[in-house]
Order: structure tokens, then C-alpha cells, then sequence
């Protein structure tokens, strides 16, 4: 899962980033306004926004992220439990609300449920050809069979099927699976290799599918 955690004085994120990376979550954390323009070139699964009691900034990135139509998930974390506000936050576009203080497992819970229904439709399990994928396990079938991938392979796949009806490039992949660590290089090689061994996995498998290279693009995914 690839996170954006916008910084707030009064709700530290150190304890909950240290938490959601041993999850082998990509974390990137940012105070508001640094925030609101990384999200202008880079997309996440979520986006965890924390709101004090000045709120104005913080909602109007919420209703900015709504306004684009974005695919990001969008938690708020609020002290202001009151149900004109968190009224007010889902019709700006929120997913889900969580009250301060709040436990970290509940809402690494509550991330992952909202990330399944964002991208998924809720499921537990994805069927694409004839690929099960079971979010909980981590893991990638051919029916009941297996397919041994490495954490980034499955996250190339995720990110590929979830935009399946167009085509990704480079550049996109990339940087979502590896995030802010890609800072000044100049080589897609690890990407390609990823991709090859991907490709090669599923292809011994039988995955009734195909990874196409899109000339002068990058890649989509499609069912045989």
C-alpha cells in the first residue's frame, strides 16, 4: 500500500508511520501545504488527513482531492466527532472517520477496508482471468496453484489490474511502487527487470492474461 500521512502538531505520526512501514506499507509523510502539492504528481491508495481545530486547510485539500476525482482513499482523523462534522467530511469526500485518540491496528483495519472498496468493490479476493488474489494472504493464484512473487512483483500486478481499461507508463509505475526513492536516478532498469521476471512467473503459470508493452507509453494489463 503506497500512503500519504499529512503531519498535524497535535497527532504525531512517527508511532504510525514506524507501525504501517513494518506492515511493508511506502509511507510518505508531509505537513499540509507540502501535501496538497505532492498530491498535484503522485498517487496513493490513501490519504490519512489529520484535522485540529483549524480546519479550513484541511478540508479544502479533502474537498480538492474529491473535486479531481481521484482514486485515493481518504481517512480523517478528528477529535470533532460531531455528527454535523463528520457529515460534513464524507460529503467532501471522505471514506472513513476515526476519532482521536485512536488505535493503530483499528485503523490500519479500517485502511485496508477502504482500499479494497476504493479499488476492488470491497472484495477479499480478486478474480482477473484466471487469477485468484487473495488480499489477505498477499498472495496470487492460478485457480489453486500459487505463484511464488516477490513484494514488488505483486505490487507492479495490483497497480496494473487496477487500471486495467488504460494503458500506464513507466514513470507512473515507478513511482508508485518505490515512491520518493526515486529521486534523481536516471535508469527505469530495476522496473524493467521487475516487469520481466513478472511476466515470466505468470507466463509458467498460465495466467491467462498478458502484460503488454505499449510503444511510446509503457504497459497494460489484458485478459486472453
Amino acid at each position: 500500500m503506497k500512503l500519504l500521512l499529512v503531519e498535524h502538531e497535535k497527532y504525531p505520526v512517527v508511532e504510525l508511520s514506524s507501525f504501517l512501514k513494518k506492515e511493508d506499507c511506502q509511507v510518505t509523510v508531509l505537513p499540509l501545504l507540502e501535501a496538497g502539492e505532492k498530491i498535484k504528481s503522485s498517487e496513493y491508495d490513501c490519504v490519512i488527513l489529520s484535522i485540529g481545530k483549524e480546519k479550513e486547510q484541511e478540508l479544502k485539500l479533502l474537498e480538492k482531492l474529491n473535486n479531481e476525482n481521484r482514486t485515493d482513499g481518504v481517512i480523517i482523523i478528528s477529535e470533532d466527532d460531531s455528527s454535523e462534522f463528520m457529515v460534513h467530511c464524507f460529503d467532501l469526500g471522505a471514506d472513513d472517520f476515526l476519532e482521536a485518540p485512536f488505535q493503530i491496528p483499528v485503523l490500519y483495519a479500517r485502511l485496508k477496508a477502504v482500499i479494497r472498496r476504493k479499488k476492488f468493490n470491497a472484495k477479499s479476493k480478486l478474480y482477473f482471468a484466471n487469477l485468484v488474489i487473495d488480499f489477505y494472504l498477499k498472495k496470487v493464484y492460478v485457480w489453486d496453484k500459487a505463484i511464488n512473487l516477490t513484494k514488488k512483483e505483486y505490487e507492479i500486478l495490483l497497480h496494473l489490474i487496477a487500471n486495467k481499461n488504460s494503458s500506464i507508463t513507466k514513470e507512473s509505475i515507478a513511482e508508485y511502487v518505490w515512491g520518493d526513492y526515486l529521486k534523481n536516478i536516471d535508469s527505469y532498469d530495476f522496473l524493467f527487470a521487475h516487469i520481466k521476471n513478472l511476466k515470466n512467473k505468470l507466463k509458467i503459470a498460465k495466467a491467462e492474461l498478458v502484460i503488454k508493452n505499449i510503444y511510446g507509453v509503457g504497459y497494460q494489463i489484458e485478459e486472453l
